[in-house]
């Protein structure tokens, strides 16, 4: 089971930072799960939210309308900057271990993905790409895009109730998607069952505790999204 570090080991450090990052590794996984966005300048970086704040924090504004220069300058925790995709590669690259990592990215848009493509075909990691999104159509389409990644769809609550465990994950295979990601608090019994036997792969999001991480373990998931990796890998939730 792969054990994603959810925005790195956010749970000790600020998300989706290289301090997370490292720190995630340190604690034993090498999978790491983050989010990309592009700045006014068409850099991509990881951060999760659509606005950043600024001015000490008073203003939001978007990403989208900050250059990356102007972004990198801000603290976000710990004298933690928001990194780029490029120099992040690099950094983990020059420490050789950058083929050893395995990204869980939630990207927007088809801009995005197509200059995220460019990059990691650069850096020759495709095959270590697990592109996320919340609509299998999209994905589908990104599969032209990104051909040696591991498409995953993160299916929402609503999508789940209207389709139910057999559809969905038949509109996942229909759609060419690897792996059905659902939240821990909204997985159905039923679903591990149709996404075993259409072939595909179950993860489980958002497996903060040890009563989620309980509740995850008896779906037998594929791989969990945690904040806390070193609790999961230890086996320990102590404070």
């Amino acid at each position: 089971m792969l054990i994603f570090a959810h925005r790195g080991a956010s749970g000790r450090a600020p998300d989706n930072t290289i301090k997370a990052f490292n720190l995630a590794m340190s604690m034993g996984t090498t999978a790491i799960e983050s989010d990309i966005k592009r700045t006014l300048d068409g850099k991509l970086v990881f951060f999760h939210d659509y606005t950043a704040k600024i001015l000490g924090g008073r203003v939001s504004i978007p990403v989208i309308m900050l250059t990356h220069r102007l972004l990198a300058k801000i603290d976000v925790g710990h004298n933690q900057r928001v990194p780029s995709i490029a120099e992040t590669f690099e950094y983990y690259r020059k420490k050789g271990i950058l083929d050893e990592i395995t990204w869980s990215l939630d990207l927007p848009d088809n801009f995005t993905i197509r200059k995220f493509a460019h990059t990691c075909k650069q850096f020759g990691i495709e095959k270590n790409i697990h592109v996320c999104n919340t609509k299998p159509r999209i994905l589908s389409s990104w599969s032209q895009i990104l051909p040696n990644s591991t498409l995953v769809w993160s299916i929402r609550k609503r999508q789940l109730d209207d389709l139910g465990p057999m559809k969905a994950v038949r509109l996942a295979r229909s759609r060419g998607v690897h792996v059905v990601n659902v939240k821990c608090d909204d997985i159905v019994h039923g679903i591990e069952k149709q996404v075993r036997t259409h072939g595909l792969d179950l993860y489980i999001w958002d497996v903060h505790d040890e009563r989620r991480y309980k509740k995850a373990l008896g779906y037998k998931p594929d791989a969990i999204y945690t904040n806390y990796p070193g609790m999961v890998l230890s086996g320990s939730w102590g404070p």
